[in-house]
């Protein structure tokens, strides 16, 4: 029962996260209301491709299926950079480095084609000086660095919550 309620708090939240980093008029495109809706069944642990998410914790909001393309072999689309992007970083422990990464760079691949950013880690071994830390780049439209930041995130507190993501700030960067 406790654990079931935990899964509907944290659905809500990654809910919540996913819509205030959205632009406005964002969920007017249709596939990009099924893309948030994937995107935040995958955040929340719900994999049943049902739109509405109804696994008894949250009411179901639409019949139609969608179908998530398989996660075993993503292919990342390409980014294509525009005078009017902008570049983020933040310091990631290198512990904590995996979580965004996933098994075979699946997470940071879904991260990249969600929010339609490029998302890089500093290289392995090169860290930010003194500490332990490796630097992430995010780069795109404001708009998809936003979605871009609130997803990766997600992925930093992962399911248990034993690191909060207060501890983690995104500091915008000149373009060069």
């Amino acid at each position: 029962q406790q654990q079931n309620n935990n899964n509907s708090s944290n659905q809500a939240e990654v809910i919540a996260r996913v819509l205030q980093a959205l632009p406005n008029n964002a969920l007017s495109n249709t596939s990009t209301l099924a893309n948030t809706i994937m995107l935040i069944q995958a955040l929340s642990g719900n994999n049943n491709n049902n739109a509405g998410g109804n696994n008894g914790n949250m009411p179901q909001m639409n019949q139609q299926r969608i179908s998530a393309p398989a996660p075993s072999k993503t292919s990342l689309k390409p980014f294509i950079p525009r005078p009017d992007d902008v570049k983020y970083k933040v310091e990631i422990p290198d512990s904590l480095v995996g979580r965004v990464l996933g098994r075979l760079g699946a997470t940071i691949t879904e991260i990249q084609n969600t929010s339609g950013c490029e998302v890089k880690f500093s290289q392995r071994g090169e860290y930010v000086p003194g500490t332990q830390n490796r630097l992430l780049y995010v780069c795109g439209q404001q708009a998809g660095c936003k979605i871009a930041q609130q997803l990766i995130l997600s992925k930093i507190e992962g399911d248990a919550g034993d690191v909060s993501s207060s501890d983690f700030v995104f500091e915008q960067i000149p373009n060069n």
